[in-house]
This record gives C-alpha cells, sequence and structure tokens, in this order.
C-alpha cells in the first residue's frame, strides 16, 4: 500500500504539470534518480513514463478539441511542434486522424486499466442500474466521525457483517439523523420477508463505473484488496478519466460469495471522457 501510495503522488504531479512535465524533472521532485524512477514507474503504470504522458497528453488534446470545435494548434498541447507528426500520434493512438475524430464526434477512449491490482486481475463494465432499496445494519465505526472512508472501505467487510452470507451484499458510508458517521450494510429483501428491525436506506437509479475483483482466500486478504480498488478508483482512475461523480447518487461497496467491488455514480464519463 505504501508503494501505491507513492505513486499516486507521482501521479497527481504529473497530471498537475502534464503539458510540460518531464521524468527528469518528476524524478528530482520525488528525491529519485531517472532510472530508477523509469523502472518503479513502468512496473507499476505497466508504460514507460513519456508514454504514459502522452496517452494523457493526447487525451486532453481531444477533449480540447471538441470545447473549441477545431482541431487548431492542439497539437502544441501535446509536445508536437508540427501538425503532422500530432495528427500521426493521434491516428495511432485513437485509430482515426484528429479531423475524423471531430468530425465524427466520437468519445475519447478512457486510460487503459491497470491489468492487475494485487497481483489479480480485476474489471469495469458500465451499466445503468435501477433504484432499490437495501434493508440492513447501522455499523458505527470506531473512530466516529474521523473514520477515513477510503482508508476504511468495506469497513462492515472487516467487523465480521455478512460472513457466511451468500446474498449480494451493499456497504455503503452515511451518516444517521444525528449527523453521525455509520457504515450501512445490508441487502434487497422480497417483498414478503420480515425486514423488522432493520434500517432501509434507497439507492436512485443511475449511470454506474462498476468495478469488482474476485474474493481471496481469506476474508483478511479480501479486505485488503478491496481497499487497494477502492485506492486506485478514487486516486487514480477517476483522475485519469476526467470523471464526474454524481453527487446526488450513492456510491456503494458490494460483497458476495466471489466478488467485492465498488460502483460510482457517474454525471460525466460513461464509457469514456
Amino acid at each position: 500500500m505504501k508503494q501505491m501510495k507513492r505513486m499516486e503522488e507521482i501521479l497527481a504531479y504529473i497530471l498537475e504539470h502534464l503539458d510540460t512535465v518531464t521524468l527528469e524533472e518528476t524524478a528530482g521532485v520525488f528525491g529519485y534518480n531517472e532510472a530508477y524512477l523509469a523502472r518503479i514507474f513502468r512496473e507499476y503504470f505497466e508504460y514507460p513514463f513519456h508514454k504514459y504522458v502522452m496517452k494523457l497528453r493526447l487525451r486532453k488534446a481531444a477533449q480540447h478539441m471538441y470545447d473549441i470545435g477545431a482541431v487548431g494548434s492542439v497539437g502544441n498541447d501535446t509536445g508536437y511542434r508540427y501538425l503532422p507528426g500530432f495528427s500521426q500520434a493521434f491516428k495511432k493512438e485513437f485509430g482515426y486522424s484528429p479531423r475524423t475524430f471531430l468530425k465524427k464526434k466520437l468519445q475519447v477512449p478512457d486510460m487503459p486499466l491497470l491489468s492487475k491490482l494485487d497481483g489479480v486481475s480485476f474489471f469495469l463494465h458500465y451499466d445503468v442500474i435501477p433504484a432499490k432499496t437495501v434493508y440492513g445494519h447501522r455499523i458505527y465505526p470506531k473512530k466516529g466521525n474521523d473514520a477515513d472512508l477510503m482508508e476504511e472501505a468495506a469497513y462492515g467487510f472487516m467487523e465480521g457483517y455478512g460472513e457466511g452470507d451468500d446474498h449480494f451484499l451493499y456497504g455503503i458510508w452515511d451518516s444517521d439523523e444525528e449527523g453521525n458517521r455509520i457504515y450501512f450494510m445490508g441487502r434487497t429483501f422480497h417483498e414478503n420477508e420480515d425486514k423488522s428491525g432493520l434500517y432501509s436506506l434507497s439507492i436512485p437509479k443511475g449511470q454506474y463505473a462498476i468495478f469488482r475483483i474476485p474474493i481471496a482466500g481469506s476474508r483478511k486478504d479480501s479486505l485488503i484488496r478491496q481497499r487497494k480498488l477502492v485506492r486506485y478508483v478514487f486516486m487514480e482512475w477517476l483522475l485519469i478519466n476526467q470523471k464526474v461523480p454524481n453527487r446526488m447518487g450513492i456510491t456503494y461497496e458490494f460483497f458476495d460469495k466471489d466478488w467485492t467491488g465498488i460502483c460510482i455514480p457517474l454525471i460525466k464519463g460513461m464509457y469514456g471522457y
């Protein structure tokens, strides 16, 4: 997890200085030599530093083309002094020339996912999820309102709730009527099932990005895996893909006998930028 947090800091720096950032400069800022940073960067992000930065710049350029409605001097933002070089790189990345891409009003594709997280493959798909009501328990975190929603992801799972339950379970950070932070964990019920003694929480219909990762061999390892997934989604994926979460929706974790995961409601960013 320590390395993951360090790479998040490096990524944040790259995004902040995307137009001009270099490997040499970044290595100096973080106290690494260039060769070492180049190696750990490629090991983590699965691309050489320059290629990864270029992928980010080309997506920024593609989005800028839509904003201004023309190709213009967009290539300058990606480090290309001449339009032919920019057009060639753009076509190689997206399969179309900049002018064709703009004319067809194609969606800017997401940055590639990491192939693995915690050593295993994980998956993303987009879907429109219908509204539902979940019934379950309120769990008050030991740290109260100081609980870190990311560091303590899957809090109910950690506390043993749902152990041995094969239902599809939902986990949601929320607040009670007095504003106290709670972790709500529950499931959907059939109409005639007994819900006495349970709290309810409504999840509105929405467009969602849905991430899932396989359950590990132990509950502890599954918890670590889920927390790495949550960190990746919030500290990397949302940022590099310019996603806009729907603040009126509900972000929730999920758990079943095969998978853990997280669902993010989106205003902007279904299937791409």
